[in-house]
């Protein structure tokens, strides 16, 4: 009989993957710690953080940067890996914002995230594990709390040649100017980016949205599986 992976399998590799991440990235932690007290020897191997923290300064606001490699995992209730991906967003935030000085601690607060794709592949935005880098702002003292009452957020989907997310810290107060004058700019280049490429999507593109979200069923219209669909595309997009 013809092996099917089902959604326990799937679930089992997903958290494999993630565990091995999370050691690696544990190691890396306790390595780099016995050098990068020193800002020089900081400077010198930051490249190899999975995570970047800086201020920008072409702002006449403090705006601070957070940025990752890959997309965001996708949010999925079977995976049961909430704590494993927290940890990994933790300990390259914490790597990353070692020797970040505070300039600004943020009052009101507004985040942009903006989630940078290299293709056409239908994807939501609200089921991915954003919540872990937005808590990171408050356990590195750069806000004072996140709940409703001091933080706000925007996500926006932007067309990139490499998969990125990337976080826009900044106050309430400037978020209108900081929407026109910059992330206008942003969108601009990704639509400039998505025009140069061709004008129908790939062959896999096309598969992969035609799966997502939809059941297979006979001709009679019945779907006479009613477990959890065996095979989600979206499993396999994270940042590892």
């Amino acid at each position: 009989m013809f092996y099917k992976p089902y959604p326990k399998a799937i679930e089992q590799v997903e958290r494999l993957r993630t565990e091995l991440y999370t050691r690696w990235l544990e190691g890396l932690k306790w390595f780099l710690y016995r050098d990068v007290q020193s800002k020089e020897r900081y400077e010198q191997i930051k490249e190899v953080i999975p995570c970047k923290v800086e201020w920008q300064e072409d702002f006449d606001y403090p705006v601070l940067l957070v940025e990752y490699p890959g997309m965001m995992p996708h949010y999925d209730e079977q995976m049961n890996i909430r704590n494993k991906v927290k940890r990994v967003y933790q300990h390259a935030f914490n790597l990353a914002n070692l020797h970040v000085p505070k300039k600004h601690v943020f009052d009101q607060v507004h985040v942009f995230i903006l989630h940078y794709f290299k293709n056409r592949i239908i994807r939501d935005l609200d089921n991915r594990y954003t919540k872990f880098i937005i808590d990171n702002l408050r356990s590195g003292g750069y806000v004072h709390d996140d709940n409703w009452c001091y933080l706000s957020c925007t996500e926006i989907g932007l067309r990139g040649e490499k998969e990125k997310v990337q976080m826009y810290v900044l106050e309430v107060s400037n978020s209108g100017d900081f929407f026109n004058n910059y992330l206008m700019e942003l969108r601009n280049r990704s639509l400039a980016i998505a025009e140069t490429q061709e004008n129908e999507t790939t062959f896999e593109e096309h598969m992969l949205n035609l799966s997502l979200g939809k059941n297979d069923k006979d001709n009679d219209g019945y779907d006479d599986d009613p477990s959890p669909r065996k095979r989600n595309p979206k499993l396999k997009e994270s940042l590892f």
